[in-house]
């Protein structure tokens, strides 16, 4: 089986739309408030770490957002995508139904801190169908420095970028044939992070809806996810 390059800089171009539209909601919010002093202009309300995204997140991946973010107050998008196709709002049953579409017709994990300003997202979480994935071997004795190996599912890896990408096995059938995996992908700019390392705790995040995610399609055994995401791996 050919196997893919290791993952290098993620960049999502669905997060710049994302992004576009938050900022634009943001300015129709102030617009209307107009009126408002800015004391009395409401705060977004947030959720704590276990409820965001569909509660997909267990105890440790909720621990592990907190680490990562310095806040237990949550957002995410909701309504339709500007560019139309999937609903901004992510559910298991919507990722389950767009893993093998475009990005715009997949329904993405995309969470911000409550109080955010920037209209950056905290992290946004991807999953789609895949042919192959990247060799653990190769990953391994490539620039250690910018790519962190974890023994989960067929392959699993943070980088430099802030990314993540784990592909577990489970085999889906689309429009243009079957798949043997699904590809779970992170994306995030960084600048929301507390920490400087957050590597492990980004795969604690990834691991844990990817378990949701193999339940909901059935492949939970086929993916043999861990409950606990080990220490990285070394050479």
């Amino acid at each position: 089986m050919s196997h893919m390059s290791p993952m290098g800089s993620q960049v999502n171009p669905r997060i710049r739309n994302n992004v576009l539209w938050w900022a634009l909601s943001a300015t129709a919010t102030l617009a209307a408030l107009s009126g408002c002093t800015e004391e009395s202009a409401p705060e977004v309300a947030g959720v704590p770490a276990t409820q965001i995204c569909a509660s997909t997140l267990d105890s440790s991946a909720a621990a592990a957002l907190k680490r990562v973010s310095g806040t237990d107050e949550f957002a995410e998008l909701e309504g339709e995508s500007p560019a139309g196709g999937a609903s901004n709002k992510f559910s298991l049953s919507g990722a389950v139904e767009g893993l093998h579409g475009t990005a715009s017709e997949r329904t993405q994990c995309t969470i911000y801190k409550a109080d955010n300003k920037s209209g950056h997202p905290l992290i946004e979480i991807d999953f789609e169908a895949a042919a192959s994935h990247p060799d653990t071997r190769s990953a391994l004795k490539g620039n250690s420095q910018r790519t962190t190996v974890y023994s989960i599912g067929a392959y699993a890896a943070t980088n430099a970028n802030f990314g993540a990408t784990l592909f577990f096995a489970c085999s889906t059938k689309g429009p243009e044939g079957g798949n043997p995996y699904v590809k779970a992908s992170m994306y995030s700019s960084g600048d929301q992070f507390a920490e400087e390392d957050t590597s492990r705790d980004r795969m604690i995040i990834l691991n844990s809806l990817s378990r949701r995610l193999a339940e909901e399609l059935g492949c939970a055994k086929e993916a043999s996810l861990p409950a606990e995401a080990p220490a990285p791996m070394s050479q």
